[in-house]
């Protein structure tokens, strides 16, 4: 007996409904990934600080309970900006705050290039001068886009309207004038204050601002901190640690750079006073998240 076989219009009707079928399995699964990645990227009720691996540099994206965005500095390079790429929702063109520690060139590269893709709502910073290029295509940014500026004041809080709160800490003046001519020391430092937790960003500051932080009487806890100035050698005293007390420490650096951060001597001191440090050049972004009573850090 011979096989059956169907006649061409059959054929025809099959391969017609076997790809509607392909193309709606294909939509389900795109629509199925596409939330898999954007859900955790969007307001949760919930303060999320995401440190970015940028190599031995410094940026840091902070997502508040309501889903304001806040960029703190730019990295090496435009490692930050594909960083800022995969840690934002597809659809988000805006940064509502963005906060420029200082302007060397590990904490300031790709900030010009985010404020050309991204809408910057206003600016944070001391106002110190510098030449760096990077710097001052920055500065000339802020002007064409006319972006509102904020300069850093100890002395003024800035709230972000749900509960989240930035305590300046340093500089202690505006332009700097405590270290003139040490652009590290006279880093911004700050903390992102979300009810009973903390997480303190000290930027590139040394012994000398440490010195003068503990002296000022400021409270320096935090929940975690990122070391200072990458974990050099003359940051990260045990005084300062002790003041900060921190369940963990991030560090951004490149082990294999110009400079090999952390310190042994800094790591030293962070085994002794039991506090956990997290390398982001081997676990990659790391993501701290606090309901205001409760934290977890993951990476």
């Amino acid at each position: 007996m011979l096989p059956r076989t169907f006649p061409a219009r059959v054929l025809c009707y099959m391969h017609r409904s076997l790809s509607r079928w392909t193309a709606a399995l294909f939509i389900v699964v795109a629509a199925a990934t596409l939330i898999w990645h954007e859900l955790p990227l969007t307001a949760n009720g919930k303060l999320t600080v995401r440190f970015l691996s940028v190599g031995e540099g410094a940026a840091t994206l902070v997502t508040t309970p309501s889903g304001k965005r806040i960029l703190i500095d730019g990295g090496p390079d435009l490692t930050a900006l594909e960083e800022l790429g995969r840690s934002l929702p597809i659809a988000a063109r805006s940064i509502d705050l963005l906060i420029l520690s200082h302007p060397h060139a590990d904490h300031v590269a790709a900030l010009p290039e985010v404020m050309k893709r991204y809408r910057v709502k206003s600016v944070l910073f001391s106002g110190v001068g510098h030449t760096l290029p990077r710097y001052q295509a920055f500065l000339s940014l802020i002007e064409q886009q006319q972006i509102p500026i904020i300069i850093a004041d100890p002395t003024e809080d800035l709230s972000m309207g749900d509960g989240v709160m930035i305590d300046v800490l340093w500089p202690p003046d505006a332009h700097s004038s405590a270290f003139p001519n040490d652009l590290n020391e006279a880093s911004l430092a700050l903390r992102i204050l979300y009810g009973e937790t903390a997480v303190l960003l000290p930027g590139d500051i040394g012994f000398a601002s440490e010195r003068a932080l503990l002296s000022s009487g400021e409270n320096l806890s935090a929940t975690v901190m990122e070391l200072p100035h990458h974990g050099s050698r003359l940051s990260s005293s045990t005084d300062f640690l002790l003041a900060v007390h921190p369940d963990a420490a991030i560090v951004s650096s490149d082990p294999e750079g110009q400079y090999p951060h952390p310190h042994p001597e800094v790591v030293s001191r962070l085994g002794a006073l039991g506090i956990l440090l997290l390398s982001l050049h081997s676990t990659g972004t790391a993501t701290f998240v606090s309901d205001g009573h409760h934290a977890f850090l993951s990476h």
